[in-house]
């Protein structure tokens, strides 16, 4: 199995990113919605010749459908009351019926069973000398491959003419939040079962954290029933300030924070970056689905992010 490198933001997730300014109150707050079916799409419907310009090889994407697939059909084979756990409503739950009886579903159809992952950007705080903010990712139910996933935030700092400041991290923190996947209920509710500590990606740039994490864990509660949970959502959260001794003050603030979705293979993504950029993509033995993406500028004079 070769190495994969992901496409970054406009070729693989077919992204227009608008431009537009937000308030604050005491926090900003903008997201995106992206659906895991999206990166499947693609596959099955590139050359060999678009293959080969987003790196994958024929045989590997025809792993990396086939990966999908299984897991759709091992979705699919639930019962009604295990699906609506899930978080399936009832026409989707007969599309995923029709799908295990072996009918051939839409394109479109195949994306109403997809979950859809929202990227998020908020802006704590800004001052001349320190700024604090994060990026989260939150899913709208389980995914329906459950293997090792990232979440990337990089930030670039400058000052009123333009000049980039190397700032310092002062504190960091990473959590995901793991909600329970109820098989038994008809009438089941989104609960948060436990927060972990997400894995950070050692050796990164003083600008760059990922957070790497199991999409899937189990959980014993007191009777001793284990149950299935998720990480339907998960925050990373940077504080920074200039260094003592310089004269910069910070202007404002380039953010981004992309979500990697492994798609087929073993392990979570490492993250992968631009040079004086904030780009950010990931690279590993896997196929990764780059999803939830959100970049802003994060403007100290009006307390605003402007988002594109």
């Amino acid at each position: 199995m070769k190495k994969i490198t992901s496409i970054i933001f406009s070729v693989i997730m077919l992204v227009s990113f608008s431009f537009s300014a937000s308030a604050v109150g005491e926090a900003s707050t903008t997201s995106e919605s992206f659906n895991e079916y999206d990166y499947i799409q693609i596959i099955k419907e590139s050359t060999p010749q678009e293959l080969a310009t987003l790196g994958v090889s024929e045989q590997e994407a025809t792993e990396i459908i086939s990966s999908f697939e299984d897991a759709l059909s091992a979705r699919a084979s639930l019962s009604e009351t295990e699906l609506r756990g899930y978080g399936y409503d009832e026409s989707e739950i007969a599309l995923l019926h029709a799908y295990a009886n072996g009918e051939t579903l839409s394109p479109s159809q195949l994306r109403d069973l997809g979950s859809n992952c929202e990227g998020t950007i908020t802006l704590n705080n800004v001052s001349a000398n320190s700024a604090s903010f994060s990026y989260t990712f939150t899913w709208d139910r389980c995914p329906i491959q459950t293997l090792s996933d990232s979440a990337a935030m990089r930030w670039i700092a400058y000052d009123a003419d333009d000049h980039e400041i190397g700032v310092e991290q002062d504190s960091f923190s990473m959590t995901v939040g793991y909600y329970y996947v109820d098989k038994t209920s008809a009438d089941p509710s989104s609960t948060l079962v436990f927060l972990y500590p997400g894995t950070n990606e050692p050796n990164l740039d003083f600008n760059t954290l990922n957070m790497q994490f199991p999409v899937h864990k189990t959980h014993t509660g007191s009777s001793g029933i284990i149950s299935d949970c998720y990480a339907k959502t998960g925050t990373v959260n940077v504080t920074i300030s200039t260094p003592s001794g310089i004269d910069q003050a910070i202007h404002h603030i380039f953010v981004g924070g992309l979500y990697g979705h492994t798609i087929w293979g073993v392990g979570s993504p490492s993250v992968n970056v631009g040079q004086g950029t904030i780009n950010i993509s990931f690279t590993g033995n896997t196929s990764i689905d780059p999803i939830a993406s959100k970049r802003g500028t994060i403007y100290r004079a009006s307390s605003t992010i402007e988002y594109w």
